[in-house]
């Protein structure tokens, strides 16, 4: 073999032993990660069997998430029947009859409006997370 054949040989042996060096250090890393990821994913299972069914409302952004869809929409006319009935002097609409919307949620809305006295008063009474929160004593 000559000089040249044998730089040749040389250099395609670099180029080799690198290449698998680079495989083997992707594999690795990737492994490393998926036991991390891994890691985290049984932590987060862990938190979530931790957190008390029962209070699961008490983590939620919002329990609008617990209307149906005709409860919305009673919800919503009857928003829309308070704030026209006050501008136009005729009452809160205090009294209004829901075809729909619980009673658990409806009351609180109607004590709030009883005691409402401008426009934000009647859009505050009518925000279901603090009429939740206000019935189950946490407000």
């Amino acid at each position: 073999m000559t000089n040249s054949e044998l730089i040749s040989l040389f250099a395609l042996t670099i180029t080799f032993i690198t290449t698998l060096a680079g495989w083997i250090f992707t594999y690795r890393s990737q492994r490393k990660t998926q036991q991390t990821i891994a890691k985290l994913e049984k932590q987060i299972q862990d938190l979530m069997g931790q957190m008390p069914k029962d209070d699961a409302l008490k983590y939620s952004d919002s329990s609008m998430l617990l209307l149906s869809a005709d409860e919305l929409k009673d919800l919503s006319l009857w928003y829309s029947k308070a704030k026209a009935w006050h501008l136009k002097g005729k009452g809160n609409a205090v009294d209004w009859e829901n075809k729909h919307l619980r009673e658990e949620i409806a009351a609180p809305i109607r004590f709030k409006l009883a005691d409402a006295k401008n426009e934000w008063d009647i859009s505050r009474a009518f925000d279901v997370r603090n009429a939740k929160l206000a019935s189950d004593g946490e407000v």
